[in-house]
């Protein structure tokens, strides 16, 4: 895998030919300078996924997953991993900031992503995290889980 400003290809191991690449937009830059945990990715048990944490506002990162093929990286939507985490929380909008960073690959058609970020809960700013599943080929969340909560300053 190859990148360049705001720019990822897929790249043959075999031969170095660039099989495709992708535009990440935004504040997306890779190699970051920015903290290596700005950095994210996961690649499924056999390869056929891309997981990637992509800094899309000034406070906000999102996951985007790619199907990884010999025709190149194809974008797949999956529903926001930040509204399912707010939901669960039942408030609607984060405080300032929202991260969804690629945890870990249960299977290869079930991926686990971290939502976390600040909300007002009940008047009171908070720091979420929770996490939540993804069936890669149905394009749904087959469940969330609430790991942690604190106050947080706002």
């Amino acid at each position: 895998m190859l990148g360049d400003s705001s720019k990822i290809a897929l790249v043959a191991s075999h031969t170095g030919k660039v099989l495709g690449s992708v535009i990440l937009g935004g504040y997306a830059w890779y190699p970051q300078d920015a903290e290596p945990m700005n950095l994210s990715m996961l690649w499924s048990p056999t390869s056929s996924h891309l997981a990637l944490m992509v800094r899309n506002t000034k406070r906000t990162w999102e996951t985007r997953l790619y199907a990884a093929s010999r025709k190149g990286l194809l974008a797949i939507e999956l529903p926001s991993a930040t509204k399912s985490a707010l939901n669960l929380l039942g408030e609607k909008e984060i405080f300032r900031c929202c991260r969804e960073q690629p945890a870990k690959w249960i299977a290869e058609d079930s991926l686990v992503v971290r939502a976390s970020g600040d909300t007002r809960l009940k008047g009171n700013v908070i720091w979420y995290e929770v996490d939540v599943t993804y069936s890669v080929t149905k394009r749904s969340i087959s469940n969330t889980k609430l790991i942690s909560t604190e106050p947080h300053e706002g």
